[in-house]
């Protein structure tokens, strides 16, 4: 009878030891419980992939943005880690994703950030990254205390060293008020060199006169040839919203995506996942302008593929080769066009979707799914 006892107490002292460890092993690193439906699973899937983006050493290597993922599983991340961010690589990362995932309930903690580092006259790139944040999603009082910021970092900026993050600004808030802010810096940046040369002549000290002349002249082109572009740019965009049809400023922004200009490209994805945001009815109107868009490429596979043949990969002749850079520019935009209507929708018929496995994706198109991307760190179960 005794060995009998001791036979069940040993049986229920295992039971409970299985039971503890499978309710340790179901249990995350915050102390919760591990979800195991369908639709936790998902979500922690998503998590680890923007984890996996933000690990990525973007550096060295293109790292696209992970698209189609659900915003709220974006927002959890991008919330966590930009309470300890520091570095100026992370930081971008988590606009980038702020950005184009439209995370406006995110305004303030960047703002926040923005503040604390500027108290600690901290890094001034990690400031102009938050302006450009902000410039995206922050909206009427924060849009202001943004604006204002953006004046004070141009006061502290110094040209050459930061003038790609204030173009880079500019172009976030898209206004003709901001470009006037940096001109108006520019031209102090070139007025104070004026004071110095004036300065140095009064004394005779004519050998630092040279450079500063040539930094001045560089800034008068910079306003001349840049600034002028970015103007132009902005009021590109500006005609574009002020279409009264909304069709005509859909189909405008699809045109304009497919545009060489970087930014004009950008800020048409962004505007379009905007408008695609409102209703279901203007995400199938986006995706229908790409259909349509694709088929404006006619594209003859073999001809194409007989005048790539006429050259080795490596053979520079080709680029000079103005019937085949056409093709090339033909088969990207259609590839980009058809990508961007998957991205908002669309189903593909047979043909276009075979054709689109065969087309090289590097990467660099905003508006494409790509979930079968491996970012370092993130492997599939």
């Amino acid at each position: 009878m005794l060995g009998r006892n001791r036979l069940w107490l040993w049986v229920t002292i295992s039971l409970v030891l299985v039971l503890v460890i499978t309710w340790i092993a179901r249990k995350d690193e915050g102390g919760n419980m591990k979800s195991t439906t369908p639709a936790d699973y998902a979500a922690n899937r998503e998590i680890e992939i923007v984890r996996g983006f933000l690990r990525a050493d973007s550096k060295h290597h293109l790292v696209p943005l992970p698209t189609g993922l659900d915003p709220k599983n974006v927002l959890t991340v991008v919330r966590s880690k930009l309470i300890n961010s520091r570095s100026i690589q992370e930081l971008r990362k988590l606009s980038e994703l702020t950005i184009f995932y439209n995370q406006k309930d995110l305004a303030q903690n960047f703002l926040t950030f923005l503040q604390e580092n500027e108290k600690l006259n901290g890094n001034l790139d990690l400031s102009f990254v938050c302006v450009i944040t902000l410039a995206w999603i922050a909206e009427e009082e924060q849009l202001l205390q943004t604006q204002t910021h953006f004046q004070k970092l141009l006061h502290k900026a110094e040209f050459p060293e930061n003038r790609t993050r204030v173009l880079q600004t500019c172009d976030a808030f898209s206004s003709k008020e901001a470009a006037a802010q940096v001109k108006a810096w520019l031209n102090e940046q070139a007025n104070a060199i004026n004071r110095k040369i004036d300065e140095f002549r009064r004394q005779s000290t004519l050998e630092n006169i040279g450079s500063l002349e040539e930094k001045r002249d560089w800034i008068n082109r910079f306003i001349r040839n840049e600034i002028q572009d970015i103007e132009d740019l902005i009021r590109q965009r500006a005609a574009m919203e002020a279409a009264e049809e909304s069709g005509t400023k859909l189909s405008q922004f699809a045109k304009l995506y497919l545009n060489d200009i970087v930014e004009q490209s950008y800020w048409a994805a962004m505007k379009l996942i905007r408008e695609a945001d409102k209703s279901e009815q203007t995400r199938q109107v986006i995706a229908s302008e790409f259909l349509k868009l694709s088929q404006t490429y006619v594209i003859d596979d073999k001809q194409f593929e007989q005048m790539e043949a006429q050259y080795d990969e490596d053979d520079e002749a080709q680029y000079e080769d103005a019937e085949l850079a056409e093709l090339h520019k033909a088969v990207l935009n259609r590839a980009r066009c058809l990508r961007a209507a998957e991205f908002f929708g669309a189903t593909l018929d047979t043909g276009k979707s075979t054709w689109l496995s065969k087309q090289e994706d590097v990467g660099t198109d905003p508006l494409a799914l790509r979930p079968n991307w491996k970012y370092p760190g993130f492997a599939e179960e």
